[in-house]
């Protein structure tokens, strides 16, 4: 009787996401103003700023003086610990949101406690005589038990991040035009905020074409002061002066505190229809000191009943073949999106530009590839520009703030593997207080990511007992697993089962959001990229182009696009462009094409015919390939790939053959929009860091152009290749490694041609080089090699694309310890 119940109350919630009967899509999208942004830099008609917030307007100190005294704490062994709160902003520290599992376990990048005569070293809670810890308040300095009381002002801080957001809060020590030092994106802790800083007393004025049912709404506060001190803000008003045609003057006063946002919302009906002056000023109370106001996403709109919802579901690492949707039968993983995209437009054919994270979502939500991310403005800026509230939630630490992915979101949230409940809840509170207005909404979602942490009432659904060989649910145990395990196949029945519980559990809280949005919502389900169960003998992804990686879901569902299967290959780089098409805007962007036309039966030639490049692996060597007429070209390293997926669509029958490169290579150029050509990839070998190695690449034409492989984990930073007078020099100094390879533009016509070439190794004794290869012979092997596998180097002909743009980097310092939990750090 349970499960009967059970099962009705399901189909009756999932019936709530089937529209009206008489619902139906139309393709035009109607034109309508989100509001107006208001935006110093482009519409501002004042702009008064003070010179700065700090003490006594002193300048920005290099030395950070401890202000409070010390007190005893506590003893622990040998040590007495005595504590001061600390000197910076809290938000400004490791935590365990940014990179660290528990709040002051690990030292603060860049920061340094100095005493009288020297630094201090770190040691966790300050907890062994002569060392420092710290925790979200306080400071700690451990000294040899029954020592004096340590006098603060013997010691002092060095934390450049600290100073250099001081500097930034204070007008006269930024150094920026007054309009864009206002205009910016700052960061709390986790969140970023983007807004107007007018710190007290500033004054903002525009001039506003005041629609029907106008509102003006921001949220403030104060912000935090980078650098402590004995004196703190004695708090602000922010003043909202309406000056109507007439002459008529409205003022309307908030006090705001440093503590909590403050919503701000003013009535503008009574003045509709005309052409009003508006200013925003900040007051001090009293004091200037650290008055630092700040007002998020200052915007005047029309309130709408009906307001226009865009709301984009990342589901990280989410195999379509593992949905309903795309025909999984295996275990119910997901009804909730298999009812709701009944509805939809069901992308069959779509695919990433890389098998992980971050260079994915930078080509989503751009419409670029992602070496162009930092040149283009992403889809929330271009929305927010338009009017549009726009929010995001994410759980990967690759899509955080020191990625630069929180640029042009009106409020960014990022939480550390946060559930999809607790991802959820915050999307339906959004909603809910922006609920008269345009919204933009991203949710990314983590459950189908190791490590797998689907609550304990999902564990068992589809899993049963854990395997006893299975000695830990990780990448490194399971990718390193030998293909000869006598458990191997019940492993990976298990792996995958807990999987799709992951997934399950995910769908479940998405049926609360689904409901909610109703049928007139724009609502996309994507992934940035699969995940491999050993089809091709490895596990997880990050490391090879197998389909099961690049294959993603897509699913639109829109009252402007029809219901529908569409087996027209697409591309993540497509979405931002759709969305904007959706949404009623401008549409043009670098790479991507809205599908609009496509799910509306009308796809052009150039979609049709576009080829799609991807590569960028995380791991292993730099490779890059290109899908083109349903063959599939790869090209890593010396190996080189092809297949047919209309015949071979699980990538077991290799048809590479000579000569092939050339054609696909050309392909792959055009769908990078940038040049790719056969290079000289120089691997370089070197055994031991504690060795200073210089290698020096010549060649009697000179050379012109020389890069490093691609190293997108940061394991070879400060190891770049210079070209000093048309000669290659790579330096590794102690300590550091070498790049993995470098490449070099043959400055010949004829590349396989290596006659000249000559690699010199200094530091090291290696031997003379190889004899060159000639055209016909073997070019899957070395052209030409110098030394050996432990200190040398070997050149092989490869096809490269030029660099251009940024090339993405996947590693932060400060967020080490999340990205080592995920898997990404060895």
């Amino acid at each position: 009787m349970w499960y009967w119940l059970t099962l009705l109350a399901c189909n009756s919630s999932l019936r709530s996401l089937d529209p009206p009967p008489d619902h139906r899509p139309t393709r035009a999208v109607p034109t309508r103003v989100a509001g107006e942004v208001l935006d110093v830099q482009r519409s501002t008609d004042r702009l008064d700023l003070p010179a700065s917030s700090r003490p006594g307007g002193h300048g920005t100190p290099k030395a950070i003086a401890l202000v409070h005294p010390f007190e005893r704490h506590r003893k622990k062994g040998a040590a007495d610990i005595y504590r001061a709160p600390l000197p910076v902003a809290v938000h400004l520290m490791p935590s365990a949101e940014r990179g660290t599992h528990h709040i002051g376990s690990q030292e603060p990048v860049g920061f340094e406690l100095h005493g009288a005569e020297a630094r201090i070293p770190f040691h966790r809670n300050g907890s062994a005589p002569g060392t420092w810890g710290f925790d979200q308040t306080y400071l700690y300095l451990g000294v040899p038990k029954g020592d004096p009381v340590p006098e603060a002002v013997d010691y002092f801080v060095v934390y450049p991040r600290a100073t250099a957001e001081d500097a930034s809060m204070n007008y006269e020590s930024a150094d920026l035009p007054a309009d864009s030092f206002a205009q910016r994106t700052v960061t709390i802790g986790t969140s970023s905020h983007r807004g107007l800083l007018l710190p007290a007393p500033s004054l903002a004025g525009w001039k506003v074409d005041v629609p029907p049912s106008a509102r003006l709404s921001f949220r403030t506060r104060i912000l935090p002061a980078p650098i402590t001190s004995l004196d703190e803000t004695d708090g602000a008003e922010v003043v909202v002066t309406v000056t109507s045609e007439s002459g008529e003057r409205a003022i309307h006063r908030w006090r705001v505190e440093p503590e909590g946002w403050r919503n701000v919302s003013v009535d503008l009906g009574p003045h509709e229809g005309q052409r009003v002056s508006l200013e925003i000023t900040t007051e001090p109370l009293g004091t200037t000191v650290h008055d630092y106001v700040f007002l998020e996403d200052p915007i005047v709109y029309s309130v709408s009943e009906e307001p226009r919802r865009v709301v984009l579901l990342f589901v990280d690492t989410l195999r379509p073949d593992h949905l309903g949707i795309y025909g999984y039968g295996e275990r119910p993983t997901s009804p909730t999106l298999d009812r709701w995209a009944e509805h939809a437009a069901v992308f069959e054919e779509a695919r990433s530009v890389a098998p992980w994270t971050l260079p994915s979502a930078r080509a989503a939500l751009s419409g670029a590839q992602p070496e162009w991310w930092f040149q283009e403005t992403p889809l929330a800026e271009r929305m927010g520009q338009a009017g549009w509230r726009t929010e995001a939630i994410v759980t990967n630490a690759f899509l955080s703030q020191p990625f630069d992915m929180h640029r042009g979101w009106d409020r960014f949230r990022y939480h550390h593997l946060a559930s999809a409940q607790e991802v959820v809840d915050a999307a339906l509170e959004t909603l809910e207080d922006h609920a008269d207005r345009d919204v933009l909404l991203m949710l990314h979602l983590m459950e189908p990511h190791l490590p797998y942490e689907e609550p304990w009432t999902y564990r068992w659904r589809f899993a049963g007992r854990r395997p006893a060989s299975l000695r830990s649910l990780t990448r490194h145990w399971l990718y390193e697993l030998p293909s000869d395990h006598e458990d191997l196949q019940e492993i990976e029945t298990y792996v995958q089962a807990r999987y799709d519980a992951n997934i399950r559990a995910m769908d479940d809280q998405l049926l609360r959001l689904l409901a909610v949005l109703g049928p007139d919502a724009t609502v996309v389900l994507f992934s940035d990229h699969g995940e491999e169960f050993w089809e091709h003998g490895g596990f997880e992804h990050g490391h090879s182009f197998y389909e099961e990686l690049l294959r993603v879901p897509m699913v639109v569902r829109s009252p402007h696009i029809p219901a529908g299967r569409i087996d027209t290959p697409v591309s993540l780089l497509d979405l931002t462009p759709t969305i904007l098409e959706l949404a009623g805007l401008p549409h043009e962007v670098r790479q991507g094409h809205s599908l609009v036309d496509v799910a509306w039966g009308e796809p052009t030639p150039e979609i049709l015919e576009r080829p799609h490049g991807f590569g960028r692996p995380l791991y292993g060597p730099e490779g890059w390939g290109v899908l083109d007429d349903g063959k599939k070209w790869v090209r890593r390293g010396r190996t080189e790939s092809l297949f047919d997926l209309t015949s071979d669509p699980e990538e077991h029958k290799d048809l590479i053959h000579p000569d092939v490169g050339s054609k696909y290579a050309e392909r792959l150029s055009e769908s990078l929009d940038r040049p790719v050509v056969q290079v000289w990839r120089i691997k370089l070998y070197a055994k031991g860091e504690q060795r200073a190695v210089t290698w020096r690449v010549s060649h009697p034409e000179g050379l012109d152009k020389i890069w490093s492989s691609y190293d997108p984990r940061g394991r070879s930073k400060g190891s770049a290749p210079q070209l000093l007078e048309g000669v290659g020099v790579v330096e590794k100094a102690v300590g550091m490694p070498a790049p993995t390879a470098i490449y070099v533009v043959p400055p010949v016509s004829d590349p396989t041609d290596c006659t000249g070439l000559k690699i010199e190794l200094r530091g090291v004794d290696v031997g003379p080089g190889n004899t060159c290869m000639t055209r016909g012979e073997d070019l899957s092997k070395p052209l030409f090699s110098v030394g050996d596998n432990r200190w040398g180097a070997s050149v092989d002909l490869v096809w490269s694309p030029l660099p251009e743009g940024v090339a993405v980097e996947g590693y932060a310092e400060e967020l080490k310890s999340q990205l080592k939990e995920l898997g990404y750090m060895d």
